[in-house]
């Protein structure tokens, strides 16, 4: 029965990566955000050179720096732009924001409502099921938990659907089943990552480093 699950999930993912290659996601369900983490290379190469390319999109070029020899990163909104044009339903998850969602809110995006909550702190498996459970009762077709470390849940990541784990985690960049939870960590700054949910609910991910 294991093998039997384990090859229809593969299944149900492979048909996601052609429906998404083949620009048909009418009814596809897209949650994407911007990566957290810098990369250890571009660490290495130039500690500075995020500071500068964030000042000098905001207009600020008193460092000099020579954009025409850095890569531009990947945007959230090329991303967005890109699933639309597909057919999908977009959801933008504002993972370098977590205080957003301290209080639980439900997302309604393409005919799917999302329960989303951040989780800053070790959390008991009784106040994930609260919020869990909160969420479930104003409709929330799928719960999203947003943390740093997936440690912070305790044994309350069963609760849940999706776990986002804004560190490194060391998690697949195409996210890994526990049970009924889905895990996934953030890339790479510069990187999208996405969660995409079929409409036979299945849920995959991939992290986006160019269209």
């Amino acid at each position: 029965m294991a093998w039997y699950l384990f090859a229809g999930h593969n299944w149900n993912k492979a048909a996601t990566e052609i429906d998404d290659s083949f620009g048909s996601m009418d009814d596809y369900l897209v949650i994407g955000y911007e990566g957290q983490v810098v990369s250890p290379e571009e660490l290495k190469r130039n500690p500075a050179v995020w500071v500068m390319l964030d000042e000098y999109n905001r207009g600020n070029t008193s460092h000099g720096l020579e954009t025409s020899r850095i890569k531009e990163p990947l945007t959230l909104d090329a991303v967005r732009d890109s699933y639309l044009e597909k057919g999908a339903a977009f959801m933008i998850l504002r993972v370098d924001a977590p205080d957003f969602y301290s209080v639980p809110i439900v997302v309604s995006k393409g005919g799917k409502r999302v329960g989303v909550f951040s989780v800053s702190q070790p959390t008991s498996k009784v106040m994930t099921r609260i919020k869990a459970s909160y969420l479930r009762d104003r409709g929330a077709d799928y719960v999203l938990a947003i943390t740093p470390s997936k440690a912070f849940l305790s044994e309350g990541a069963e609760e849940l659907d999706i776990v986002v784990c804004t560190g490194d985690e060391e998690i697949r960049s195409d996210g890994v089943g526990v049970g009924d939870t889905f895990f996934v960590d953030s890339p790479y700054r510069g990187h999208v990552q996405v969660v995409v949910i079929a409409p036979s609910n299945v849920v995959s991910s991939k992290t986006l480093e160019e269209l």
